[in-house]
């Protein structure tokens, strides 16, 4: 008899068919099994080996072995005419038959039933979204064109370290798809804000305005990784597509790329070409990859102490693969975020930057994030040396960039922030932000933005709406927090100021300037004792910062130390210092302002002429932001050196180059007093102060009687109306001091 006829004799192959059969089932059962237990990596690996193993082993065992009516024997001891080896292989039959009956029915069942359903999404790690979310009550219409979110990968390693990696792994998946211009994705805090949540598919989906859900899982092993996905129809729950990729490490990108290109096939088949690949990021180096996870991770927190891991981290990425795009990016956008911060001067950020750029822009020229970026550079608040010129080409030019890049939602924010105070036309910042809430509805920079956009037009009920839909989102984000603080005090309620700027410096200790605004507001108050206690933190941790510079500066003016107080202003000037949070302001106006009180106007000028020639020479050209701050400060000047004619020339010109460089400086009605005094326009100077200056709150009224009795202003001082506008305020201002002595006798000012 041959070996194929004696094989099949003994049923060798039926045992073979059977074993796969049942093993295939068992491979289904515990995949599902290990996915929802969180079992670890290594298990599902163990229960392969077992079976691999176990089919060698039956094999044997079919051939050497029979199964008679007395049991087990040695298939020689058997006699063939006594042989039931028809009989078992009849059973095999029935076996091999059931057997492929369960497989049939289990993939009917998972591909027409499971995937009907509308689960919520399968897993839940530490939720990172209020209790009170905005996901509760806001809903953002779904768009025409395919749209998908993807939801934070859940970290089913047994080390909860890892989370770096899925978080990062999603990211990654998350600006692959975004980068398809036909497909709309939410950006990453928005998807994120829903990480831990039990939120239904169909109630994201409705908050994020979309149609499709991708979701999954992670499990890191030593170098093996395990990736499930699956893309679901928000409207039905219908599973459109799942897969699941177990490979080792080195595989990841392959396996992210994979995940991206049939995500957008079954979303949309135009999306791609037929042999279109989406590809992730642009290294094959998983050492510098995985760093720059954990770069990212750093990057999220945004902290004064997180900012610093995450630069150290990109550069060790960069140090394993000195071509990674992705990592030179992503450390551009963390030197912004440290200049956004004030860890480091926008010189400096933009000096550290340009090299980095310079280097994307010559491999890759119309990266659009990289020139995102370096136009970026331009709009940053304290950046003294741009003019408005160069303010608004840049704007446009951003505003072409930003479809582009639609993940970008910090530069975005930062953009609609400084079109308000250089464009006139008021819908435009608004507009920026609008769009990018269409894509990144739960994004706190772009929540926060809008609420201060809304509160630069003194439209306070509307920006606080925002704000608090920002802290909701963030509720431990320091600058959220700082910024309720200002439109507590816009609206004149110093006590609830105060209060969100300590809770904005507990939020983050390790950053200096919310303690420096909390000194300056204690020094407005006249309170010294108080405003000293936080300067000294401030100096303890940043003193030759420019806010360190400048609360040392009104420590020495608040205790009339006039003399060093004129030092300190001098070398701020002479350092040119930062524009940042009012310091070259300080120095600018106290400068002025000190010299007037030596009677040394007229050195002061000079001195000052020679610092800022083109600022000085009120000659009407253009020039920048601080050129415009030194031209307002110098008008007190101008009566006190020269003759009425000079002055009259000098102030038109000066008007030119306001409007230049302050584009909306004739909306404040401090700017309206110097307009009136010097168009000698008397009534009109009368009507601001009283009708404008003194109706507003105490506590924005602490610095308007100095301000008044300022030489310049000697003949709107002396009005009766005003002297007696005056005497009240002070009354008043003396009451809100008493509640705020109050206020700081509790415990937690007391700490």
């Amino acid at each position: 008899m041959s070996l194929f006829a004696e094989l099949k004799r003994r049923n060798v192959f039926r045992v073979g068919i059977a074993y796969l059969i049942v093993a295939w089932l068992v491979i289904q059962v515990a995949d599902v099994m290990i996915d929802n237990i969180g079992a670890p990596d290594w298990l599902f690996s163990g229960i392969l080996l077992v079976l691999a193993i176990g089919f060698a082993l039956a094999l044997v065992f079919a051939w050497a072995f029979e199964l008679t009516p007395e049991g087990i024997k040695r298939e020689h001891q058997v006699d063939r005419s006594q042989s039931i080896t028809p009989q078992t292989g009849q059973k095999l039959n029935f076996l091999i038959i059931g057997g492929l009956s369960l497989a049939v029915v289990y993939l009917l069942v998972d591909k027409l039933v499971l995937q009907d359903r509308a689960d919520a999404p399968a897993q839940a790690v530490e939720s990172t979204a209020p209790a009170n979310d905005a996901a509760s009550t806001d809903v953002t219409e779904v768009p025409d064109k395919p749209s998908v979110a993807v939801l934070p990968f859940v970290n089913m390693s047994d080390d909860k370290a890892n989370e770096y990696f899925s978080d990062g792994l999603t990211e990654t998946l998350l600006h692959m798809l975004a980068q398809l211009p036909d497909l709309q994705v939410p950006a990453r805090t928005s998807s994120f804000a829903f990480k831990g949540q039990n939120t239904s598919v169909s109630e994201i989906a409705a908050v994020l305005g979309v149609a499709h859900i991708l979701e999954g899982s992670v499990q890191r092993a030593g170098d093996r990784v395990r990736v499930t996905a699956q893309l679901i129809r928000a409207e039905d729950g219908y599973h459109v597509w799942s897969q699941s990729y177990t490979r080792p490490l080195d595989d990841i990108f392959a396996i992210q790329d994979e995940i991206a290109t049939d995500v957008a096939r079954s979303l949309d088949a135009s999306l791609l070409g037929s042999d279109e690949m989406l590809h992730g990021v642009e290294t094959q180096n998983t050492a510098a990859y995985d760093i720059y996870l954990q770069a990212l991770e750093q990057q999220a927190l945004g902290t004064y102490a997180s900012l610093p891991l995450a630069e150290s981290l990109f550069k060790k990425a960069l140090a394993q693969d000195p071509d990674f795009i992705d990592a030179k990016l992503g450390l551009v956008r963390n030197y912004l975020g440290k200049a956004f911060t004030g860890l480091i001067d926008t010189d400096q950020a933009w000096l550290l930057s340009e090299p980095l750029l310079g280097q994307v822009l010559v491999a890759q020229p119309n990266h659009p994030v990289a020139q995102l970026m370096e136009n970026s550079f331009t709009l940053l608040p304290d950046n003294s040396n741009s003019s408005p010129d160069d303010f608004v080409g840049a704007l446009n030019r951003i505003r072409d960039l930003l479809p582009l890049a639609p993940t970008e939602s910090r530069l975005r924010a930062n953009t609609a922030m400084m079109a308000h105070f250089f464009i006139s036309d008021d819908r435009t910042p608004l507009a920026l932000l609008d769009a990018g809430l269409r894509i990144d509805p739960l994004e706190p920079e772009l929540l926060n933005a809008k609420g201060f956009v809304l509160r630069e037009q003194r439209r306070f009920e509307e920006a606080d709406l925002w704000f608090m839909k920002a802290y909701e989102q963030a509720p431990d984000d320091p600058n959220i927090r700082g910024n309720i603080a200002q439109l507590k005090a816009d609206t004149g309620d110093i006590k609830g100021e105060l209060e969100w700027l300590r809770l904005a410096s507990e939020s983050d200790p390790h950053d200096h300037e919310l303690a420096a605004m909390l000194a300056s507001r204690f020094y407005d108050l006249d309170m010294a004792e108080e405003g000293d206690r936080w300067t000294n933190r401030v100096l303890s941790l940043a003193p030759r910062s420019p806010m360190g510079r400048k609360v040392e500066l009104e420590r020495a003016r608040a205790h009339g130390d006039d003399a060093l107080a004129l030092t300190l202003a001098r070398s701020m000037l002479e350092d040119d210092i930062d524009f940042r949070h009012g310091s070259f302001s300080s120095a600018v106006f106290g400068y002025v302002e000190l010299m007037t009180d030596a009677g040394k106007a007229r050195e002061g000028f000079d001195e000052l002429s020679a610092l800022r020639p083109g600022a000085m020479a009120f000659d009407g050209q253009p020039g920048s932001l601080t050129d415009g701050l030194v031209i307002m400060a110098a008008l007190e000047w101008l009566p006190l050196i020269f003759e009425p004619e000079d002055v009259n020339r000098m102030w038109q010109n000066a008007r030119v180059s306001l409007d230049h460089a302050l584009p909306r400086w004739v909306e404040n009605p401090i700017a309206k007093l110097w307009i009136a005094r010097y168009e000698e326009d008397p009534q009109s100077a009368q009507s601001v102060v009283l009708d404008e200056l003194i109706p507003r709150p105490p506590g924005r009224n602490l610095g308007l009687p100095d301000l008044l009795a300022r030489p310049v202003m000697q003949p709107v001082f002396e009005d009766p109306e005003v002297q007696a506008a005056l005497a009240q305020l002070e009354r008043e201002a003396d009451a809100l001091r008493g509640e705020v002595r109050e206020m700081l006798l509790q415990p937690e000012w007391n700490p």
